[in-house]
């Protein structure tokens, strides 16, 4: 599916409205439609406040909630780097489980023994 084409004469806000009519088709597709919805109503809520609330809302958020964002990243850096190394070493498992059914598979197709099955039964 192509996105529409921008004719050129048109202004500002027409090409915003096509970029939120883009990203919420996006979100659609991918399920996320309501984060979506939340996020245009707090652009909307925010927009509809006059310049005095707004600093005031923003400098409530950033002082006392600011602080979170580094709470947050380290923690999904430390689950990310187990989640990493969790699957690598899954990943290492099945490579090694793998290797052993085709030596099992080959040794019974050739009833000869393989050098890499003959070295694993000298080092048990």
């Amino acid at each position: 599916m192509n996105p529409p084409e921008v004719p050129q004469d048109k202004g500002f806000w027409s090409r915003v409205v096509l970029a939120c009519e883009r990203v919420a088709l996006k979100s659609l597709a991918t399920g996320n439609f309501v984060w979506f919805v939340v996020l245009v109503l707090g652009v909307v809520c925010l927009w509809r406040l006059s310049s005095q609330d707004l600093k005031d809302v923003l400098l409530k958020v950033l002082v006392t909630y600011g602080w979170l964002g580094y709470v947050v990243a380290s923690v999904t850096i430390f689950v990310s780097v187990r989640i990493l190394r969790w699957r690598e070493r899954f990943y290492q498992q099945e490579m090694t489980r793998i290797a052993e059914v085709r030596n099992r598979l080959m040794q019974g197709k050739l009833e000869l023994p393989l050098a890499s099955s003959v070295e694993d039964t000298e080092r048990k």
